[in-house]
């Protein structure tokens, strides 16, 4: 677990640094200490020897995090957009849990800035909370919908596919929202754009969807939906 190690002091210093600064104490004795880490581990501790993609990946994933939170204690201006790579990076590790907590670094980064990032924040807001809801994470659940109070965002707007009846069951919360685009006709760069996430994330939900439904392809996946519906009432 040294993977964790730089991440969770730099999460420390993060949240020591605005804790002082709501108190309206000057931080600097923590953006000092934020430094003296990164010049002495400019990057993440990994496991030595070989290592497997999903490992590799990870890798990634928490080399960004460390970053994110770097720029946390500093107050980086563009910070939010590390905080989404760290979220698709985790999302690309399996590392859900991990992910979620990103989404919501990074409502908080875009929000922040100003009105500009409103619709990406709402956008990012809302995959957070459907992860943290599958997961029953409930501190980012709550920490989420604090946000979407704060920021008079709605939490459960229509589905980016504007089909609710969309539905198959054994699919995840978040697998039902893609397959409701996937009804729609959305192409994958179009429901990568609705949900802040990578074309590369999109294909691999679809890919699990197929292996899950048995379905041969996106268009009968989408005939699967349909005839569900029609048998259910929906």
């Amino acid at each position: 677990m040294c993977e964790w190690l730089l991440p969770l002091a730099a999460r420390a210093l993060a949240d020591q640094a605005q804790q002082a600064r709501d108190a309206s104490l000057p931080p600097d004795e923590f953006v000092a200490e934020a430094v003296q880490l990164e010049e002495r581990f400019p990057a993440g501790l990994f496991e030595p020897g070989s290592r497997t993609e999903l490992y590799q990946r990870q890798t990634v994933a928490f080399s960004l995090l460390y970053a994110a939170e770097l720029g946390r204690v500093r107050q980086v201006s563009d910070n939010g957009l590390t905080w989404v790579q760290a979220a698709d990076a985790f999302n690309a590790g399996n590392l859900p849990w991990e992910e979620a907590y990103c989404c919501r670094r990074a409502v908080e980064s875009v929000l922040f800035r100003g009105q500009s990032g409103r619709h990406r924040a709402a956008a990012l807001l809302r995959r957070g909370l459907l992860l943290a809801r599958e997961l029953e994470a409930r501190p980012e659940q709550e920490a989420l919908e604090h946000l979407a109070v704060h920021a008079h965002i709605a939490t459960d707007p229509e589905p980016p596919g504007g089909n609710s009846q969309a539905h198959l069951p054994g699919l995840t919360a978040r697998e039902q929202v893609i397959l409701e685009c996937v009804v729609a006709g959305k192409t994958y760069s179009e429901i990568a754009a609705a949900l802040v996430i990578s074309e590369k994330t999109v294909s691999s939900h679809i890919s699990n969807m197929l292996r899950k439904t048995g379905a041969g392809n996106r268009v009968d996946l989408a005939r699967l939906a349909r005839v569900n519906a029609i048998n259910t009432g929906k």
